[in-house]
């Protein structure tokens, strides 16, 4: 009889309760979010509404759909709290887990693929909008492999984060790639009088037309709840019903209304107390709680918690003083890299932080944030809270900078002279002392300010142009060289690259001036275990060969080229070419070929190529020289031919002797061959009507070529 009793108690609280599945999002495309493991520690928070879940009770079980599963165990915890609003806005991980209960701290596999279990601490879900916080610590840099779970649409209510080495500390990134999940929740018949205590609104006040979202203090616990919310444009009877069964209503007004919800459970009703949401009005509430995070010596990140307006706009100053906004206009934005003084809008948005930079090391800063409601239209009307808050106005100090020499660490070089050249050096040991943010610029890439470095100090005697050239077998390596302490001076010049081997670069540098050279590498290799240095003034170029005209050359051309090889290093060539010796300047070219023109005949003329660059000229070149052609003969023409003496009738011949083309023109196209480039001009009467002619070359070119005319000279 006692067993029976006992069976018949089980039964009856088992037929009181009941087990809901609800299942959120259809969607079939896939992401790393909620359990993501591509980087080493990642985030994903997400937004379910009342609406959508349906019931109240205790949740038992959350599920994802897995699209792709991964075998390997990864931390993983899970978060739960309500909220009374429908969409995300960028935070930080610590806010969002505030207040948020932890029900699932475990290592743990994403197999097999569909929908995924995962058995939670029981929590009591009391029917608002529920956020769901997902978080993974795989470690270091990730995995290149990782689950991916179905998502599908759902407007500003997903956020991520994501960073490697360590846990992500800034604000996430709003998008609306709401992961499906399944959620399964225990009810039981609801009993008594519902007591709903004060309605409450998402936004209060709200411009006219915009949603907001009204809820309850008090949860009803139990099924079979129902809810009819009620409006009155003065909180009195009568109460006209505008809302559906749920624990929430979201709707909008043009004009102030009080609104309440009747709870019902069996024949029993509980009434909330009403709320007056009320016309466009500033904001009741302030931002707040202002902090400071990535705190550098030139930058910073601002931190706030927002009051209940729609936005809010933050100031920077170098001074605790702030002008009130006044008036419903828009603000403008100045821009986030700080001017030097005075008040400067830095940010206004919907957000919670801003970054800024233009920033001086060891300076205090003051903030102030300014919450507010914007009415959107043409233009916008603006409704300014204008009360101080809790750390608003608030404050921060930038680093102190380092400086020289302390601050260079242990592996500083003091080089007394130039040139410099040592072997088998290293800075490994020394530590990261120079950064991309304690120096005044980043001499290019930030990346290559992360490994350890070494600095060499100099002082070069002389102006010039200075050749650096590192050498070593490590990979990622990278010289940056200052006109002073990097604390404080400027970027002169570097060379970075992921190859090892040699890595050179040519500066300008002034006599009397102090250089830091910075060796560094990039994150990995953390230094550079061996290489060698150089430093030493740029040299000119050495002297070059001339190949045409050849020294000595004559019968050289009035007009032509001059040829000569390339000299190493070399920028430009100066030409000198004259009669006197040293001969005098006559141009300059870029190419190894020089044209010339104007030249007298049968002058002897003295050459010189002197290659340049911008260390100097070359010195001590060879002089070289050459004769032109000389002056035209008297038979260079037609007109001017030279007579042949009588030539005799009896077989014998009549002969001309000494005679020559140098200097000579081309007066027309040749008959025959090519390449004609000069002729002279002989006459004869015939005595006959056959003729022998004869040309024995002597000296000179062997390509001849002889042609007979008949009748009279014209000009050609």
């Amino acid at each position: 009889m006692k067993r029976l009793l006992l069976f018949i108690i089980a039964m009856y609280l088992f037929l009181g309760s009941s087990l809901a599945q609800i299942t959120i999002g259809t969607g079939t495309l896939t992401q790393r979010q909620p359990f993501g493991c591509y980087f080493g520690y990642e985030r994903s928070a997400s937004i379910y509404t009342s609406s959508e879940i349906g019931v109240n009770g205790t949740i038992t079980t959350l599920g994802w759909y897995v699209g792709t599963a991964y075998s390997t165990n990864i931390p993983t915890k899970i978060y739960l709290k309500t909220t009374t609003s429908s969409t995300l806005t960028s935070s930080t991980w610590a806010t969002m887990i505030s207040g948020a209960t932890l029900v699932y701290d475990a290592t743990r596999n994403y197999t097999p693929t569909g929908w995924l279990t995962i058995d939670i601490i029981d929590y009591t879900y009391p029917g608002d909008n529920l956020l769901v916080l997902c978080e993974t610590n795989y470690g270091g840099g990730g995995t290149s492999s990782y689950p991916v779970f179905r998502y599908s649409t759902a407007t500003s209510q997903h956020q991520y984060w994501y960073q490697d080495n360590s846990a992500p500390t800034g604000s996430g990134t709003v998008n609306s790639n709401r992961p499906n999940i399944q959620l399964n929740i225990t009810t039981s018949a609801c009993s008594g009088t519902p007591d709903p205590g004060n309605t409450i609104s998402s936004a209060n006040p709200v411009c006219p037309g915009v949603n907001f979202t009204l809820s309850l203090q008090n949860a009803t616990p139990g099924s079979g709840v129902t809810y009819q919310w009620q409006s009155s444009p003065n909180g009195a009877d009568p109460w006209t019903n505008i809302g559906t069964s749920t624990p929430t209503h979201t709707t909008s007004q043009t004009a102030a209304t009080y609104y309440r919800c009747q709870v019902t459970c069996g024949t029993k009703t509980g009434t909330s107390n009403p709320i007056l949401q009320g016309d466009p009005a500033p904001p009741t509430t302030q931002a707040s709680a202002i902090t400071t995070s990535a705190l550098a010596y030139t930058t910073a990140t601002i931190t706030w918690t927002a009051g209940s307006g729609n936005r809010r706009y933050a100031v920077l100053n170098n001074v605790n003083s702030f002008t009130n906004p006044s008036g419903t206009g828009d603000v403008t934005v100045a821009g986030t890299a700080y001017s030097g003084s005075g008040e400067q809008i830095i940010y206004d948005g919907t957000g919670t932080s801003v970054s800024v930079t233009g920033l001086i090391a060891n300076t205090t800063y003051y903030v102030r944030v300014y919450e507010y409601l914007r009415c959107t239209g043409t233009p916008n009307t603006n409704y300014y809270q204008t009360s101080t808050a809790t750390n608003n106005p608030g404050s921060f100090t930038t680093l102190a900078s380092p400086t020289c020499p302390g601050g260079l660490g242990t592996g500083t070089v003091n080089i007394p002279s130039l040139p410099y050249s040592a072997t088998a050096l290293t800075n490994c040991g020394n530590g990261n002392n120079i950064t991309s943010t304690n120096v005044a610029s980043v001499c290019g890439s930030s990346n290559y300010y992360t490994g350890e470095d070494k600095t060499f100090i100099f002082t070069p005697s002389s102006s010039g142009d200075y050749v650096f050239t590192l050498t070593s077998i490590t990979t990622y390596t990278a010289m940056m060289l200052y006109n002073g302490c990097p604390f404080s001076a400027s970027c002169v010049g570097n060379v970075q690259s992921s190859g090892s081997g040699t890595k050179t670069m040519t500066l300008s540098l002034t006599s009397g001036t102090t250089y830091y050279l910075v060796v560094d590498t990039w994150t990995a290799p953390t230094c550079i275990p061996s290489f060698d240095l150089s430093i030493a003034a740029a040299t000119p170029p050495s002297c070059t060969t001339i190949t045409t005209p050849a020294d000595g050359a004559t019968n050289v051309a009035l007009a032509g080229n001059i040829t000569f090889a390339a000299a190493t290093g070399a920028t430009s060539y100066d030409i000198y070419l004259s009669t006197s010796t040293p001969p005098a300047y006559h141009g300059n070219t870029t190419t190894t070929t020089y044209a010339y023109t104007g030249l007298s005949a049968n002058t002897l003329y003295y050459v010189q190529i002197i290659p340049k660059n911008a260390n100097g000229a070359a010195s001590g070149c060879t002089i070289t020289s050459f004769t032109t052609v000389p002056p035209p003969p008297a038979n260079d023409n037609c007109a001017g031919a030279t007579a042949f003496p009588t030539i005799p009738t009896d077989g014998t011949c009549a002969s001309l002797s000494n005679q020559s083309t140098a200097g000579a023109t081309q007066s027309q196209v040749a008959c025959a061959g090519s390449g004609a480039d000069d002729d002279v001009w002989f006459s004869f009467v015939a005595p006959a009507t056959t003729i022998i002619t004869e040309i024995t070359a002597v000296s000179g070119s062997s390509d001849r070529v002889h042609e007979i005319f008949s009748g009279t000279c014209v000009p050609w």
